[in-house]
């Protein structure tokens, strides 16, 4: 249960109620069960397009904006279920990644998890950064590379590294770029 202050506000340091908790237990249960194409109500056949307008209807009913004025409960559960139908667009509109969720779907599973989801594949060569930190560091660190400024390459490639420590390629290319730094201070007479 949850207790008034004084002026009517709901003390937010209280435990909801149970039927409060029973009700968001069975919303998130019966959201659990749903695949994407039900959710959004579309055709497993269904066109980018078809796609699209759906989301569009879809966020219209659930839009975390069009319950802000709703008791807390009500905006979680319409939060909840807007982030799992803007989830479904995602992957129904990616072509490689509706054709992943579908072979998951054949064997029962209705959401395509972080876990599930392939990284992009790397092109041969191409150095994979997974930490948003580390990139524009790395970013930068190639724009200096392809100047040969190896000096302002080592310190963007060793930020980068703070922000990623566990990939060997990204320490690979630093070892390279402080080779070449040291390799042009020793060509200096």
């Amino acid at each position: 249960m949850t207790k008034d202050l004084p002026h009517g506000q709901p003390d937010s340091n209280v435990v909801e109620s149970d039927e409060a908790y029973e009700a968001r237990e069975k919303a998130e249960s019966e959201l659990a069960r749903l695949d994407y194409y039900t959710l959004l109500r579309v055709a497993r056949d269904a066109t980018p397009g078809a796609i699209k307008a759906a989301f569009h209807q879809f966020a219209l009913k659930f839009h975390p904006d069009r319950h802000h004025l709703e008791d807390q409960a009500r905006q979680s559960r319409a939060h909840a279920i807007y982030r799992r139908g803007a989830e479904a667009y995602r992957v129904l509109t990616d072509s490689d990644r509706r054709a992943q969720y579908d072979a998951s779907l054949a064997k029962g599973v209705v959401r395509l998890v972080e876990t599930e989801r392939e990284m992009p594949k790397p092109k041969p060569g191409e150095l994979v950064i997974k930490s948003l930190a580390a990139r524009p560091f790395f970013q930068r660190a190639l724009e200096a590379m392809t100047q040969q400024d190896w000096k302002t390459a080592k310190l963007n490639l060793s930020i980068a590294c703070t922000h990623e420590g566990d990939n060997p390629a990204l320490r690979a290319k630093l070892t390279e770029v402080e080779d070449r730094l040291k390799a042009k201070q020793a060509a200096k007479p």
